[in-house]
């Protein structure tokens, strides 16, 4: 099993200014609407942040992941995290609801960050859009949802998906990673070749 720091993460690939930002306008707009346990510390949001950049230190991303795709973005992981890390990044965050997509623009403004949001459900995209690498967190994989990322892949997409629940018997090759960050309970993610 890998072991990782958090504190290391982030020192690595966020800058503290923009993480600062990022948790202090996640922190106002929890007040508002819930987007996490209220139980949550800032050590435990951090921590959340750090998961994120698994991919990065696995060699995960890279320059042919030109076009990607966050469903589910809710506040902004991983897909924002990957843009301050990487400002680079063409990304279309997805969110089915409203109130989350107009929290998650007004994230990208403050932040002066560029990606798309699309505020609905990701199997409202257009069927031509192709994506390099679809990132997904803990979202169900019902079977619309499966046919909707293989009709925005091409043969060569990668998804990336943090979690246990991958079915793996609907993509194709996949790696399974555990790990461990601030020798914390394990916890998995999973690279997969869409075809």
């Amino acid at each position: 099993m890998r072991e990782f720091s958090s504190g290391e993460l982030l020192d690595k690939y966020v800058s503290r200014e923009k993480l600062d930002l990022y948790l202090n306008e996640v922190g106002k707009a929890n007040a508002k609407f819930s987007l996490y346990s209220r139980n949550l510390t800032r050590k435990d949001l951090e921590l959340l942040v750090a998961d994120c950049l698994i991919p990065f230190e696995l060699g995960w991303l890279s320059e042919e992941n030109e076009k990607i795709l966050d469903i589910g973005s809710g506040w902004g992981l991983p897909a924002l995290i990957y843009l301050m890390a990487n400002r680079e990044l063409n990304i279309t965050l997805a969110e089915r609801s409203r109130k989350k997509a107009d929290f998650l623009s007004l994230l990208l403004h403050r932040l002066e960050l560029k990606a798309t949001v699309h505020a609905d459900d990701v199997r409202t995209l257009p069927q031509d859009m192709k994506f390099d690498l679809i990132l997904s967190r803990r979202v169900a994989f019902e079977e619309k949802l499966i046919k909707q990322i293989k009709t925005l892949s091409h043969d060569k997409t990668i998804m990336i998906y943090f979690g246990t629940a991958f079915p793996g018997n609907s993509f194709g090759e996949s790696k399974l990673v555990e790990y461990s960050i601030d020798s914390l309970e394990s916890r998995t993610i999973v690279r997969a070749n869409v075809f």
